[in-house]
């Protein structure tokens, strides 16, 4: 969830473009505009992302809106 968060924080408030936001985390352009884009749909904006707790935030956006973990190696 943090990476979403800092995807959040640095397109909406530092006004970094989705390819600045994606070399600056090292993922996707594609993975920063869904973020951003579920963000939008759910009308959490950088203010309200702010205020909520990793779990907030998470209940706020659509399923499937945390990134995927790896799995694990035997």
């Amino acid at each position: 969830m943090r990476q979403i968060r800092e995807t959040l924080r640095l397109h909406l408030q530092a006004g970094l473009s989705y390819s600045e936001v994606a070399r600056a985390l090292k993922i996707s352009k594609s993975a920063v505009g869904k973020y951003v884009s579920l963000a939008r749909v759910a009308g959490v904006d950088w203010d309200t992302a702010e205020t909520l707790s990793d779990e907030g935030l998470e209940a706020r956006l659509p399923p499937g809106a945390a990134p995927r973990q790896p799995p694990a190696r035997p």
